[in-house]
């Protein structure tokens, strides 16, 4: 079960985002969530949705120097973050990794709260603290794409 937030990926969450076999980065509407799916359960139990956020779009990362962008872009987003977070939970961005035996390991982002919640296969791990230095290279790799992006407050 999921502790308090920390500013660290555990080393089990670091090793299943960095050896992934395959690799996606997804965008969110952070307001539009099913009311039925416990974000615990089944994870892909509606295509529609992410961990029971509303899909805007998904690519896969396949080229070794763009995973590489978004994996560096992510960590260095928690290593700088001071381990505070805000009240808030509005993500718009989602990743996904799965390794060649099958372990998912999925993290839903919200930039404006700084936190990361972290799920290893059906269950939620962690909360990750995190600053709001990934989210334009996340946005670009999914604006080149042609991917919806959800519109930002304020």
């Amino acid at each position: 079960m999921a502790e308090g937030p920390k500013n660290f990926f555990s080393a089990r969450s670091k090793a299943l985002l960095e050896g992934g076999s395959t690799l996606e980065l997804l965008s969110l509407h952070p307001f539009e969530r099913s009311p039925t799916i416990d974000e615990t359960l089944e994870p892909d139990r509606d295509p529609a949705t992410f961990r029971g956020w509303h899909l805007l779009g998904r690519l896969v990362i396949k080229e070794p120097a763009k995973r590489e962008q978004m994996i560096t872009a992510l960590q260095k987003g928690v290593d700088e973050s001071d381990g505070n977070v805000a009240a808030c939970f509005w993500p718009r961005h989602g990743v996904r990794a799965i390794s060649d035996d099958g372990r998912v390991l999925d993290l839903v982002i919200c930039f404006e709260c700084a936190s990361i919640l972290v799920f290893e296969d059906r269950e939620k791990t962690e909360i990750v603290t995190v600053t709001g230095s990934p989210e334009r290279v996340l946005d670009q790799l999914l604006s080149v794409a042609g991917i919806q992006l959800a519109e930002k407050s304020g």
